[in-house]
């Protein structure tokens, strides 16, 4: 391969969402990871020949594990428990040889958490009689969601590499009653072993804000020396021209954000395809329908799995009602379908989940139930 990146450009898949031309300042700023393709089911580890950078050589500090917890394939999967540091925001375990750690950018707190009207909504698809019976079914009497902000740091042979940033300091943009709750990521993974200025890699399940805005938040980078890595078709979405068709209101609020890391990372933001080996370890998931590019990522080491699924869903009730979207999916359909293919793998394999938007850690198990699916989630000490 060329010192300057890979040697073949990613293949997309067209006939699934037709690239729009990116604008001209987006243009000269993409590099592409190309993508490998495995067996269907089994992932398994690549001599890495694709990947554009080598990050070996980079210094990190090693993470210090309080308990070691192995993540099973092929059969309904067990976590044992880890250790929290620093308060409920740090939960470590392995993935085979890799050392993983949750580490929360946030978590909302009653009486700031968001009301489940307004993620299942009647202009969703969710009728308010459907959402009210739902809700009654679980007996638990709750009306709002737990919504966590749950990043993963993965300690690779090429570094420290962390999975979605959170929405970064100082955020206002849904209310000023948020900014003390969320943007921690920073600190806390100083406190796990990676400071900011020891990360190798920013992969991002997409661009909405609340994803990638911990990455830029101040305008700089907040990783200096890391590169980034993001789908091919969520790169071209954002960089489309102002008012371009596809775009809307419910892109809106997260365009900015989406520009400033496409802008800041420049060169150094690598655009991969579906079933890409991007780091050792790390390969890409399609799951497009919540954004255009939007990626679930699964970890992997010594036939262990575990599948980060980014906003695969939010809540246990889009699990026991897979059909149910939200306003922010982009193509309500085909979330709807990565959210079935992913949670039939998740559970028909015994392949356990990081899931970034549920309670600290966001980590547990999906069993099938009739249609639909249930959700287990880690039991984590207090």
């Amino acid at each position: 391969m060329a010192p300057g990146g890979p040697s073949r450009g990613a293949q997309y898949r067209a006939d699934v969402y037709p690239l729009p031309k990116p604008a001209p300042w987006a243009l000269a700023r993409i590099r592409r990871v190309a993508p490998v393709r495995p067996a269907p089911v089994r992932i398994r580890s690549s001599p890495f020949a694709l990947l554009p950078l080598n990050l070996a050589t980079r210094s990190v500090r090693t993470l210090t594990f309080c308990h070691r917890a192995t993540l099973p394939t092929g059969r309904p999967a067990r976590i044992k428990r880890g250790q929290r540091d620093n308060g409920p925001v740090i939960y470590r375990f392995n993935v085979g040889h890799l050392e993983c750690a949750v580490v929360s950018d946030g978590q909302m707190q009653p009486p700031w958490e968001p009301p489940l009207a307004g993620f299942f909504t009647p202009d969703a698809g969710v009728a308010v009689a459907e959402l009210q019976e739902a809700m009654a079914a679980e007996g638990r009497g709750r009306t709002s969601i737990a919504c966590g902000y749950n990043c993963l740091l993965v300690r690779t042979a090429d570094g420290h590499a962390v999975i979605d940033t959170g929405l970064g300091a100082h955020f206002l943009g849904y209310g000023p009653w948020i900014e003390p709750l969320v943007g921690r990521l920073g600190d806390r993974l100083a406190s796990a072993g990676a400071p900011a200025a020891d990360l190798a890699a920013v992969v991002f399940t997409h661009l909405h804000q609340d994803h990638c805005r911990g990455a830029t938040w101040s305008g700089e980078l907040t990783f200096p020396d890391a590169h980034g890595f993001a789908h091919a078709a969520e790169v071209a979405f954002w960089s489309q021209p102002d008012g371009a068709a596809g775009t809307g209101a419910a892109a809106d609020e997260h365009l900015a954000s989406a520009r400033e890391a496409i802008k800041l990372f420049g060169e150094r933001l690598y655009a991969f395809d579906d079933d890409a080996e991007i780091l050792p370890g790390i390969r890409t998931v399609g799951a497009a329908g919540h954004t255009p590019g939007h990626t679930a990522v699964m970890v992997h080491s010594q036939g262990d799995r575990l599948l980060c699924v980014g906003d695969l869903f939010y809540d246990p009730l889009q699990l026991s009602h897979p059909q149910w979207c939200t306003p922010w999916d982009h193509d309500g359909a085909a979330a709807t379908r990565s959210r079935r293919r992913l949670l039939d793998l998740a559970a028909e394999q015994g392949v356990p989940v990081q899931a970034y938007h549920m309670p600290f850690p966001g980590l547990g198990t999906v069993t099938r139930r009739g249609d639909a699916y249930a959700w287990t989630p880690l039991q984590a000490p207090e």
